[in-house]
């Protein structure tokens, strides 16, 4: 299933990477994903939610995508998302998070939408998992920084 899976996402990502060097339609074509992604979050349905979980995450790593996910509303949805009990999505929810940290740029935004608070919800109240945990704690020395000092 994961062989699978990693075809679809690599299509996807495929995809995503030729609308995005193709300047006329590449901020409609990722917002437009983003949309479909934030409607099918709130399936009840927990593995459609861990899918979603599972796109965000892979988008994250892309230093490209990861400006025009907070400017979109993604630090909310993972809240949102976060607040589930499957440790699964808990995971993927802290690793989402920790690749959106590797850019200091979006810093400032990040902790206007209360990242902070959602890194310490996922950490000390919803996961159990060590790893999910650490990948927490990943997070938040990735925001310790002289300009967030203050926060």
């Amino acid at each position: 299933m994961n062989s699978n899976l990693d075809v679809i996402f690599t299509k996807l990502d495929s995809k995503i990477d030729n609308k995005i060097e193709s300047k006329s339609n590449s901020l409609n074509t990722l917002d437009n994903l983003l949309v479909v992604l934030y409607t099918i979050i709130k399936s009840e349905d927990n593995l459609t939610r861990e899918l979603v979980a599972t796109i965000l995450c892979n988008m994250s790593f892309r230093p490209t995508y990861r400006q025009r996910m907070v400017d979109s509303g993604v630090i909310d949805k993972l809240s949102l998302l976060s607040g589930t009990t499957s440790e699964t999505i808990q995971e993927l929810c802290a690793k989402c998070i920790c690749n959106l940290t590797c850019s200091i740029e979006i810093h400032s935004a990040m902790i206007k939408y209360n990242i902070i608070q959602i890194i310490l919800m996922i950490s000390l109240v919803r996961s159990v998992g060590i790893h999910t945990k650490q990948l927490c704690g990943k997070a938040l020395l990735n925001l310790i920084t002289n300009d967030n000092i203050e926060y």
